[in-house]
């Protein structure tokens, strides 16, 4: 494995993925937590896999015990309302069923 991060080739990818990781806008209030954590927590707690909306608002979003919730930012609030939307079926297309 060391002789392979002597090449250019793994060396450029390596610094490439680093410089990607420090553009990253949306904050990820799980800290050390990964994403295959909290799906394997998720389908012992619910006996399911979980869609990956649920998994972006777990990571992102905090449910408080008055039942409102608290995002970790603005932005991730907003791209999973979008994304909500995108995926909800359209009325236009449940008329035509």
């Amino acid at each position: 494995m060391c002789e392979m991060w002597t090449t250019g080739d793994e060396r450029r990818v390596a610094e490439r993925n680093k410089q990607n990781r420090a553009t990253q806008s949306m904050t990820y209030r799980r800290g050390m937590t990964s994403h295959y954590q909290l799906m394997n927590d998720f389908s012992n707690m619910h006996g399911r896999h979980p869609h990956r909306l649920e998994l972006f608002k777990m990571g992102r979003c905090k449910g408080l015990l008055d039942g409102s919730e608290s995002w970790v930012d603005e932005e991730s609030r907003r791209r999973y309302e979008t994304m909500t939307q995108m995926i909800a079926p359209s009325s236009d297309f449940d008329a035509e069923s």
